[in-house]
């Protein structure tokens, strides 16, 4: 009888123990790490909210970043602006709030960031297994772990698919607010973000096409936040020089950038193995162990669908009707439209090469797409889930932190 209420007590509030396991398992990966789980560039989020909690806002009395030294304006010194403001401000905002270091205010703003995130999952994922499932994917563990913008910009993007499929679906003029906000916000985290306004364009002209609709509303609400999104830029440029803060040039080597994607997609297939430099690389001039490593985990991956056989699992997904639901759609036109804009400019100017960063929105997107495609999930694949949820925490968690303290 005790072991029955124990069960049902589990089952009940199965959301809060997987939020406290998934809290602690972030909380062993970031503070058993040399640096915290700062991350590149992560150190200079924290000294611009630093620099906003004490009202310089994000003028700096010297900045340099990647080697360039960013043009000074007037009396103020130089201006944050390699990228945009939203995060050290949310960073800064939940600092004053809370009363703690912007480090761990860094961290806590992720941790209400993934409160938001299974929110929104829930209404179109019924398993709390499935969701953690995505949690505990290899590149996610990262982004959630490092005090970076991609974490708070793919909440963001699901905020917006979510209210777009809300608009789309009812025409709920109030959803139309939300949905401008949220494209400026999206903007304001990263400069890329203005992909989202391109994927509603042509979403909206998809379903004039296809559907004989006109969302003229939607489109008039992009197109203002097109207009913010670059009257921001000019003021970059008057302040620095540059309209994104700093030179980006052109590469002039583009061999290499084609190898960087095949390995990004190899690795984001992969759901044990993420693209940090901390964890398993794939590096290009040393494809032997660690290649070996990689392969191993893909068949980790596997093994438990080649002994039982896939054909047998009763895995239904509806693809018949798959253009019929208004969010496969959106999501599809976000990948596309998230995808071509930052391979190009990943691909053509000399900045980071394509890795766990610029992939974890497509890696989170699939992911999304594919479940809630998926019609009823078996006890099999329950346990294949925990199965490989456990391996990733084994490899992505308890195996870096044993190389850090070894």
């Amino acid at each position: 009888m005790q072991i029955n209420k124990l069960k049902e007590l589990i089952i009940k509030n199965n959301y809060l123990i997987f939020c406290l396991i998934f809290f602690f398992v972030i909380f062993l990966k970031a503070f058993n790490s040399p640096n915290g789980y700062l991350g590149p560039d992560a150190s200079w989020y924290l000294v611009a909210a630093n620099n906003i909690l004490d009202f310089k806002f994000l003028f700096f009395d010297e900045l340099e970043i990647y080697g360039v030294e960013i043009n000074k304006y007037k009396n103020y010194g130089s201006f944050f602006s390699a990228w945009p403001p939203l995060y050290p401000f949310l960073i800064s905002v939940t600092s004053f709030f809370t009363n703690i270091e912007v480090f761990f205010a860094s961290k806590l703003l992720n941790f209400f960031c993934f409160l938001i995130i299974f929110y929104i999952l829930k209404k179109y994922i019924k398993s709390n297994f499935v969701i953690f499932f995505i949690f505990f994917n290899a590149t996610f563990l990262e982004i959630y772990s490092y005090t970076l913008s991609e974490y708070l910009f793919i909440t963001l993007v699901l905020i917006l698919i979510h209210n777009l499929n809300i608009y789309l679906s009812n025409n709920n003029n109030l959803t139309l607010i939300y949905i401008f906000f949220v494209l400026n916000l999206l903007f304001f985290t990263k400069l890329i973000g203005l992909f989202a306004h391109l994927a509603i364009i042509f979403l909206s002209l998809y379903f004039f096409l296809f559907e004989k609709k006109i969302y003229l509303k939607l489109l008039i609400v992009t197109i203002v936040s097109i207009i913010i999104s670059f009257l921001y830029l000019l003021l970059v440029k008057h302040l620095t020089g540059h309209l994104t803060g700093y030179p980006r040039g052109l590469r002039t080597e583009y061999s290499d950038q084609l190898f960087y994607l095949f390995k990004a997609l190899c690795i984001e297939l992969n759901y044990l193995i993420s693209s940090t430099q901390n964890n398993l690389n794939i590096d290009k001039n040393n494809w032997n162990l660690k290649y070996i490593i990689y392969l191993i985990t893909f068949l980790f991956q596997i093994l438990p669908l080649l002994i039982f056989k896939i054909n047998l699992i009763k895995f239904n997904i509806s693809f018949r009707n798959f253009f019929k639901n208004k969010i496969n759609i959106i999501i599809v036109f976000f990948v596309i439209f998230y995808f071509f804009p930052v391979f190009t400019l990943l691909f053509l100017t000399n900045v980071d090469p394509i890795y766990f960063r610029s992939m974890s929105t497509i890696s989170f997107l699939l992911f999304f797409l594919f479940f809630i495609n998926i019609l009823t999930i078996t006890k099999f694949f329950i346990n294949y889930f925990i199965y490989l949820t456990s391996i990733s925490v084994l490899i992505n968690v308890i195996y870096p932190i044993y190389i850090f303290n070894s």
